[in-house]
């Protein structure tokens, strides 16, 4: 009896649809969400007249990012005070009036008031209770516009508060028209409502150290030997015939991000000093234990230089080296390549190299960071015209589990 052949191709094109149609549900769904999750907080209210004259008051306010960049930098919102670059905050808001049989202009009375979560220190970012004329029928924006974080809470405490920061916000509106067939006042009001709360995180510094991985030097009158092993790290010579550059790297797991990073910088402890500048470049990947003249790899960008002019512990460190250390990190990672190498010739600097008896004395980098992140939470209020909010920030784990359950269930149909 002939066994009958598995029909590998028709079976693999079966998969091409619920893959398809997982992907296309999963586009739509989060498309939704992220429609969902940018619509303002909106607040509404209408009254009539037995005139039949309507007043409608719609208030719109916002200051939360949008879905996508919430997902990707909610870090990025962060407070920092005395350092920079600093964050700010935009406070918006949207009246529309409608109406029948009303006048064309409207007087609005409103304000935007931040408070402390305890209910005290409070200030009115946006104030117009003295009121303002506002077109009946088209949408009026309010706003604070690009406002440093600093500035905002200044205003309610008097100076910029060095602890974490719960602050709530809070609207109220009133407008009044006038109907065209009685001449009677319509007002429409919103009470004072309470549509946000933020945490500003004041962020905490600290500095931390790191051992050098690999160091070596390199040595140009005997440019096929190694000196990965060596407890010494030399720089310079009497001539160029003698030089001598030190190469130093670092590659290993790195909990911090770029812009958490504040300073940086290295550290050498030297044990015979030169009067000589001392150069320090960026440069490529090498091995410690099979670096040589011959094949080291070559100097890039100058970083800055420094003076090993007596000994002691000497510190490196400068902007440009600074924003090459931030570019050094990716993926969780700190990959960092530099080379010391000298300006002139006459004298040679010696350093202790990683691989010295005494672990006190071997070179390290030092980095100070700034540990900071921002909270944004929605409310659901019974004013507010979109429900659920917190359900769309939650929202990407759930449509995973979503997609996950449909292929499996398109998958068992098929089989």
């Amino acid at each position: 009896m002939e066994t009958p052949r598995r029909k590998v191709g028709h079976e693999e094109r079966g998969l091409i649809f619920p893959i398809v149609l997982s992907t296309l549900l999963m586009i739509g769904i989060l498309g939704v969400a992220g429609y969902l999750f940018s619509l303002p907080a909106s607040i509404s209210k209408l009254v009539r007249t037995s005139a039949g004259e309507e007043l409608g008051l719609k208030i719109e306010a916002s200051m939360r990012p949008s879905f996508w960049e919430y997902l990707g930098d909610k870090f990025t919102l962060a407070w920092r005070v005395g350092t920079t670059p600093r964050s700010t905050v935009n406070i918006r808001f949207q009246i529309t009036v409608t109406g029948t049989n009303i006048a064309n202009t409207a007087t609005a009375y409103f304000y935007v008031e931040a408070r402390d979560s305890s209910g005290s220190p409070t200030y009115r970012e946006i104030n117009y209770v003295s009121g303002t004329t506002i077109t009946v029928g088209s949408a009026t924006t309010f706003e604070t516009g690009s406002m440093s974080i600093d500035t905002h809470l200044s205003h309610l405490y008097g100076s910029a508060p060095t602890a974490d920061k719960t602050i709530d916000y809070y609207l109220w509106c009133k407008v009044e028209a006038t109907g065209l067939i009685s001449g009677q006042k319509l007002t429409a009001e919103i009470p004072v409502t309470k549509f946000d709360s933020l945490l500003y995180d004041y962020g905490t510094t600290g500095t931390r150290t790191i051992s050098i991985g690999y160091a070596a030097h390199v040595y140009k009158y005997s440019p096929s030997t190694n000196y990965g092993t060596s407890d010494y790290l030399f720089v310079g010579g009497s001539s160029s015939t003698y030089e001598c550059q030190t190469y130093i790297k670092w590659d290993a797991t790195f909990s911090w991000t770029p812009d958490s990073i504040l300073s940086a910088s290295l550290k050498l402890y030297c044990t015979t000093a030169s009067p000589y500048t001392i150069n320090v470049y960026t440069t490529g990947d090498f091995s410690e234990s099979t670096i040589t003249w011959n094949n080291k790899p070559a100097l890039g960008t100058l970083l800055g230089s420094f003076t090993a002019s007596s000994t002691g512990w000497v510190t490196f460190t400068s902007a440009d080296f600074v924003n090459y250390f931030k570019s050094c990190i990716s993926d969780g990672r700190l990959r960092i390549y530099i080379a010391l190498a000298t300006a002139s010739f006459g004298q040679r600097a010696e350093f202790i190299s990683d691989e010295y008896s005494d672990t006190a004395r071997r070179p390290y980098f030092e980095f100070t960071y700034v540990d900071w992140s921002a909270s944004w939470s929605w409310l659901n209020l019974d004013t507010l015209s979109i429900s659920s909010l917190k359900v769309t920030q939650e929202l990407a784990p759930l449509v995973l589990v979503l997609v996950s359950a449909v292929c499996v269930m398109l998958l068992m149909r098929r089989g």
